[in-house]
């Protein structure tokens, strides 16, 4: 396998962005207006990562045509097209935070909190144009604490 060179992130969570960072050093933050904090934007400037910020796909166009070779997300809200998931080398990986295919969509904690799950799935797939249907490239589950909540 070919050394990874070029990442970029899609989140608004700093922690996320870091850890991906310790690994997988980005030269990317991508938000969404609506997600927008001091926390990332502090980050990236620390850390010397251009940071963009994105309300439709549209404003990813540019990126795609710079041809980074993968993007890990973690709770963006748009929905990649063909042309986005095509742009990347390796792909755009999806840390979801919960168990597939189980808890597909949005709020899979919440659904496993109603439907009292003794452990809560963390997974990373590829995406593709299927919503959290993409090759599943790693799982594992939490035990859930008594006081635990959707946070």
């Amino acid at each position: 396998m070919t050394s990874i060179t070029t990442t970029v992130f899609f989140g608004s969570n700093y922690k996320v962005a870091q850890s991906i960072n310790r690994s997988l050093p980005l030269s990317g933050i991508y938000v969404e207006e609506r997600g927008f904090n001091c926390n990332i934007y502090n980050y990236a400037q620390q850390q010397g990562i251009s940071f963009h910020i994105v309300t439709t796909l549209d404003d990813l166009n540019i990126l795609c045509r710079s041809q980074p070779q993968l993007a890990v997300m973690y709770g963006f809200g748009l929905i990649m097209g063909p042309i986005q998931i095509q742009a990347f080398e390796h792909g755009i990986w999806n840390i979801h935070p919960g168990k597939l295919p189980e808890y597909r969509g949005r709020h899979p904690i919440s659904w496993a909190l109603i439907n009292n799950e003794q452990s809560i799935g963390l997974c990373i797939h590829r995406i593709n144009h299927q919503i959290d249907q993409g090759t599943l490239l790693s799982s594992t589950e939490i035990p859930r604490d008594m006081n635990d909540n959707q946070i």
